[in-house]
């Protein structure tokens, strides 16, 4: 009884899984931005037309626990990036032991979503990941507005409500972006998978968004992802596609 009671006195607004989860929201110190309705919408519908296109058709089975294992990872590489970003915005050099995996850093990420995008400029779900990384840098607000064109928005003007509604930041990435991107598609039947990315990193400028802290690290991962892709193409006929896969 005395627990029901506590229950009761402390969270008395408590009706469905949905307050439950904003109410222990509102207790963090630092709150979370929550997705609305619309955007896990738009998420969802851009993941299962990837899936479709990858040859996986919902409906999709998940193993018991799948779901709050992947919680629990994600948050864990949520509060590493934390620790070393804030080290990194001081000015002070940081070296992260047993930190994220290879595959996990931002400039491996970046450069993955880069090369997903160009092999298939059609799907929704990649060029959102493209548009996110450091390569654009739009923000997730444009993201969610401009949802269900984001790859007409790489490549000519939206529609003029939605660009109205995008901040100015926001719109000068996506102007510059319908001049460069165009024409990084159209290398991908003229060059070799390397070589097109060693242009759209330098056309980009890409390594000046490495930032401080362990700029060292960063670069030696560009690198070594580099080499990779190298010693992918060099080993027979290599597409894009079969590169990015």
């Amino acid at each position: 009884m005395l627990v029901s009671r506590d229950v009761a006195k402390n969270v008395p607004a408590i009706v469905s899984r949905k307050d439950w989860y904003e109410w222990l929201r509102l207790r963090l110190p630092s709150r979370p931005n929550v997705l609305t309705s619309v955007q896990r919408e738009a998420i969802t519908a851009c993941a299962a037309r990837d899936a479709i296109d990858a040859g996986f058709p919902p409906p999709f089975e998940l193993k018991p626990g799948l779901i709050g294992a992947l919680l629990s990872f994600y948050d864990e590489l949520h509060r590493y990036r934390r620790s070393t970003d804030a080290f990194e915005r001081l000015g002070i050099p940081t070296c992260a032991y047993k930190g994220l995996g290879f595959f996990d850093t931002d400039e491996v990420k970046d450069i993955r979503a880069l090369l997903r995008y160009l092999a298939n400029p059609l799907s929704e779900l990649r060029a959102a990941a493209f548009l996110r990384s450091r390569f654009m840098g739009v923000s997730d607000c444009a993201l969610a507005e401009l949802a269900g064109g984001l790859c007409d928005a790489l490549v000519r003007v939206p529609e003029s409500e939605k660009v109205a509604r995008l901040n100015a930041e926001d719109r000068r990435i996506l102007e510059l972006a319908r001049l460069a991107v165009p024409g990084w598609v159209q290398l991908v039947d003229r060059m070799s998978p390397c070589e097109v990315l060693d242009h759209v990193i330098v056309a980009s400028a890409y390594m000046t968004e490495l930032g401080t802290g362990q700029t060292i690290q960063k670069r030696e991962n560009i690198k070594k992802i580099r080499s990779m892709v190298r010693r992918a193409q060099n080993r027979g006929y290599a597409t894009m596609q079969r590169i990015a896969d």
